[in-house]
């Protein structure tokens, strides 16, 4: 049968569909014969067992669209509304086929018969010869066939690449689908491809073979070996056989000269072969020789040659203030870690603190500094005789060797006169040499001298025990009193004895 053509959209239809897959729009119209071409033997009877003849096949075709519209929700809906369609459309044949059949001249009854919105009667009728040679549009009337602006036609139920469930043919028998699923029960046999088997083979073969290799120190660096406690030499010729370079580092200790102290890097670790390697070997600790050096650079040079035990010792020079004058142990003798090495330093002549000395104490003071003492007396409000007030310059000054230093010693006149009146009976007394009296003429040998003490002025008293040089009996003695009279200079001017 030739397609159904939509009088609505021009669609090409099948030949048993009832509405255009396109728009929607019913095709029972389109297939309508006018009643000048039916042939004279047909009438209204015949061409409904036509039409319900032509309408069976379309039923399986709505079946399919039905089957696929279940999964589609708008398919769906859209089959619901043809299938209403169907219906409606039906109704109105049956009633215009029985009008019909009732007046075949097609009168007022039959008109009169059709659905309010049914516009058949308005849809132009082709011939069938002008559907099979090709659509030829006629578009009077089309006002009056307009769709609805709110109409949402539905989809195609068939699309490229979409899939469609056929129903089954009733009647027809049914074969069991057959399942492609394995059976859990049984265990799967894993098929391992040759390659893969291959792969891994190869894999571990290059992993023994890298291991290998490193392990012969071919790549990957060299391991460094141990050579502390060995010889220099030795250590230089087993680190050279790994094709390392050698630093030496000279290192004061009391161990053995020449052996290995410490290594950097540590044995056995791994390093590129171009690597230098840095080794401390032990050397004596040896004196140097730092006179004329300065404290702090003796010291550091000291530190050098593994020395820390360092003394200081002070001497007074004229060169700058603390440069080494000497060095103890000398220069170039071994010494060990714990042994102290003594400095002595240069320290400038400066005036050392004699006040509160005796004269004859502070002199010697003065002499041992390196300098040459005066003496000058001060005899003003003296209380004590014969010690030093202060020194000029003043102490602590600095000054060269063999300057002259001033010493202001106190003198108290009563004091001076006591003392030089005791010396003078004193060496009278160890000389055996009288003692004679100015005033009388006589002269007495001093035994003892009892007392002497300041009088007035320049004269001082005393008492002593005396006998007469002239008498034979020399146990005859006796207390002679007497004063004498001193000259600022401190000569004897007169000496009185009592009668």
């Amino acid at each position: 049968m030739p397609p159904m053509i939509c009088p609505n959209c021009q669609r090409e239809n099948r030949s048993t569909a009832k509405f255009c897959d396109e728009c929607g729009c019913s095709l029972a119209s389109a297939g309508d014969v006018r009643p000048d071409e039916a042939e004279p033997g047909e009438n209204a009877a015949g061409r409904a067992a036509s039409d319900e003849a032509d309408a069976r096949p379309s039923d399986d075709a709505d079946a399919a669209a039905d089957a696929m519209a279940a999964d589609d929700p708008t398919e769906r809906a859209a089959s619901e509304e043809r299938e209403a369609s169907a219906e409606a459309s039906a109704a109105e044949e049956g009633v215009a086929d029985a009008a019909e059949a009732a007046d075949p001249s097609g009168g007022d009854a039959a008109k009169t018969s059709r659905l309010p919105n049914d516009l058949t009667p308005f849809v132009p009728l082709k011939s069938r010869e002008a559907a099979e040679t090709g659509p030829k549009i006629d578009l009077s009337g089309i006002d009056e066939c307009l769709v609805d602006s709110s109409y949402q036609p539905p989809k195609n139920a068939w699309r490229t690449g979409d899939t469609m469930e056929l129903p089954p043919l009733e009647g027809a028998q049914t074969s069991r689908p057959r399942e492609f699923r394995a059976d859990n029960d049984k265990p799967q046999k894993r098929r391992v491809s040759i390659a893969a088997i291959v792969f891994g083979c190869l894999v571990i073969a290059l992993g023994i073979g890298a291991f290998a290799t490193y392990s012969l120190e071919m790549w990957g660096g060299k391991i460094v070996p141990d050579v502390v406690g060995k010889t220099q030499t030795d250590a230089e010729y087993l680190l050279g056989e790994k094709s390392f370079s050698v630093q030496v580092n000279e290192v004061p200790s009391d161990e053995t000269q020449g052996i290995v102290l410490s290594m950097v890097p540590s044995a056995g670790g791994r390093v590129d072969a171009d690597m230098s390697v840095v080794i401390n070997v032990s050397v004596p600790r040896i004196v140097p020789d730092v006179v004329q050096d300065q404290r702090d650079v003796a010291v550091t040079r000291l530190q050098e040659s593994g020395i820390t035990s360092v003394v200081f010792e002070a001497e007074r020079s004229s060169e700058h203030p603390g440069t080494v004058l000497a060095v103890d142990p000398k220069p170039g003798v071994q010494v060990s870690g714990a042994e102290e090495v003594t400095l002595t330093l240069a320290e400038p002549y400066t005036v050392p603190d004699v006040a509160g000395m005796k004269s004859e104490e502070a002199v010697r003071a003065i002499e041992e500094a390196g300098y040459v003492a005066t003496i000058t007396y001060d005899t003003k409000d003296a209380e004590e005789n014969d010690v030093v007030l202060s020194s000029k310059p003043d102490e602590g000054e600095t000054l060269d060797p063999g300057s002259s230093v001033e010493l202001v010693v106190s003198m108290s006149r009563s004091a001076t006169l006591v003392d030089i009146t005791e010396e003078f009976l004193q060496d009278l007394k160890d000389s055996k040499e009288p003692l004679h009296a100015t005033n009388n003429g006589m002269s007495y040998l001093i035994e003892s001298i009892d007392s002497v003490s300041f009088d007035h002025d320049e004269t001082t008293a005393f008492e002593i025990t005396a006998s007469d040089p002239a008498a034979t009996d020399t146990n005859a003695v006796s207390r002679v009193k007497g004063t004498i009279t001193w000259d600022p200079t401190n000569y004897v001017v007169s000496i009185d004895v009592e009668s």
